[in-house]
């Protein structure tokens, strides 16, 4: 409105650090801007207590993409003043539980307070403070609580509550050093099979892994020398496609029959097939691998 406004007709705004960062922000971001607490020509008995809120207006109706763009199109801005205590003469709150303060806090070192519901009260029994970005700016509000606040919530004893925070703090590490102790067993675990794998990897003999269909899962070093095969070749194939000859297939079905069963071969002397065809003498010793639920894989 006119009226309420007139004495800040003519103000250059660029004249002040804080009116003029304001309107810089609003129009390099392309969005709407708070300044830091001024002090109104609309309201000047209210010292630091009122703000403008600024909105950039451009040339095009669009928003130009770029910052560049943003400065070269600024044709000027909309904004309002706020008064803070005009704003928030509603807020219903009951002297007798505490007090209200808003403040500035964008500079954290240095913050601006323009809001307090009520002169401090003699005692406060908390404090609780949030922030939040408010147009560009950090907004924080403090409650200081009274105590007559405090004992209308009924809370606990003080004491039962460290109590019950000790207890709390002592399941939390016993659930540490269980999950602790569980990722150690876990490293030593998997520490174990990588060690094994390397002894398999690295023995001499030929050794094979394969699922109850015979088909092979893992072909070492000493089965690549042996047969011929790379493991590239191997996995994936079953044995009689490979090493087993045809009037051995009999033999390779009744083994993966008895290592269903949970059977374990001792060593036995039979013929298999190289790659290129010839036979060889081999001793084989076949034994189950069980699952997690003890069934053989």
């Amino acid at each position: 409105p006119l009226a309420a406004n007139r004495q800040a007709v003519g103000l250059d705004i660029a004249s002040d650090p804080d009116r003029r960062a304001a309107a810089q922000e609003a129009v390099d971001s392309g969005e709407a801007r708070i300044s830091a607490p001024v002090t109104l020509l609309q309201a000047p008995r209210l010292s630091k207590q009122g703000f403008l809120i600024l909105m950039p207006i451009y040339r095009d109706i669009l928003t130009p993409a770029s910052l560049a763009e943003r400065r070269a199109q600024a044709l000027g801005w909309s904004y309002t003043p706020v008064v803070m205590p005009e704003v928030l003469a509603g807020l219903e709150q009951d002297p007798q539980d505490g007090w209200v303060e808003l403040s500035d806090a964008t500079n954290p070192a240095n913050p601006l307070g323009f809001f307090r519901s009520y002169a401090s009260g003699s005692a406060e029994a908390a404090v609780a403070t949030q922030s939040a970005p408010i147009f560009g700016r950090i907004w924080r509000l403090t409650f200081h609580a009274s105590p007559a606040f405090a004992d209308s919530l009924q809370l606990p004893p003080t004491r039962l509550l460290n109590l019950g925070s000790l207890l709390f703090s002592l399941f939390c590490a016993a659930l540490a050093y269980a999950w602790r102790s569980e990722m150690l067993s876990r490293k030593r675990l998997l520490d174990a099979r990588k060690d094994l794998a390397t002894i398999v990897e690295s023995s001499i003999d030929a050794i094979i892994g394969k699922t109850l269909d015979g088909i092979v899962i893992s072909w070492n070093k000493g089965a690549q020398e042996m047969f011929g095969y790379h493991a590239g070749e191997a996995l994936g194939r079953s044995l009689w496609q490979l090493i087993v000859p045809e009037d051995k297939e009999r033999e390779e079905h009744d083994i993966l029959s008895r290592i269903a069963r949970g059977e374990r071969i001792a060593h036995f002397q039979t013929v298999r097939r190289r790659k290129d065809g010839s036979l060889i003498d081999v001793a084989v010793s076949v034994a189950p691998i069980y699952g997690d639920n003890g069934a053989v894989i």
